[in-house]
């Protein structure tokens, strides 16, 4: 399946963050690895720059995996709280932002468990954002009816589900990569994506 156009607009990073450390750590760069250590060695412009690194990237998959800004803005909060209780646990420093990648989707599912439980109690919460606006500005409009397909077939997914499949198709994870960043089963994920692939192949008309 082609991987639809979608852009990598970032959510605007907290109040909170300081600047100094976006620049520090540009000019000279700074690797992963020093930067966590500067981060432990309790340098505050350090922590601001870890955040500045990967805030964009992690806001931009927040968005894509919840579909909800205000979703997304908390789970990319809680991720960088969570990170810097954490910093410490990281067995590979070079590695950070797999690291934190992993946080952040399971800061995910915890969300939508939350949803779930929600809509158990009749709770209805706003819209979703289509998956069409998530488009890059230069997509064809045969591209957006397509995304607009997509869109109603992912939406039929339960959670987990879809989960699976955008991390797959969107963010083309790697199934064991997808596992390890869920935690869930290899096997569950293969049947999950399985499932969410043959769905969205039915409504699209793809044999």
């Amino acid at each position: 399946m082609t991987r639809p156009a979608v852009s990598e607009a970032p959510l605007a990073p907290p109040a909170r963050a300081r600047r100094e450390g976006a620049v520090r750590w540009q000019d000279p760069p700074i690797a992963n690895a020093e930067l966590v250590a500067r981060v432990l060695a309790g340098e505050a412009w350090a922590q601001a720059a870890l955040y500045f690194r990967f805030a964009d990237d992690l806001g931009s998959l927040a968005l894509r995996l919840t579909r909800d800004e205000d979703d997304a803005r908390d789970v990319l909060q809680d991720t960088f709280v969570i990170a810097f209780e954490q910093l410490a646990k990281v067995s590979d420093p070079a590695k950070v932002g797999g690291w934190l990648r992993m946080i952040l989707v399971h800061r995910v599912r915890r969300r939508f468990r939350r949803r779930r439980l929600f809509r158990l109690v009749g709770f209805v919460q706003g819209e979703e954002i289509p998956l069409e606006s998530l488009a890059r500005a230069d997509a064809s409009q045969e591209v957006l009816a397509d995304l607009r397909r997509v869109d109603r077939a992912v939406s039929a997914l339960d959670d987990r589900e879809r989960l699976v499949w955008t991390l797959r198709h969107l963010e083309d994870e790697t199934l064991p990569r997808i596992a390890e960043l869920t935690g869930i089963s290899l096997a569950t994920v293969k049947r999950d994506l399985t499932r969410a692939t043959d769905h969205v192949k039915r409504v699209m008309g793809v044999e």
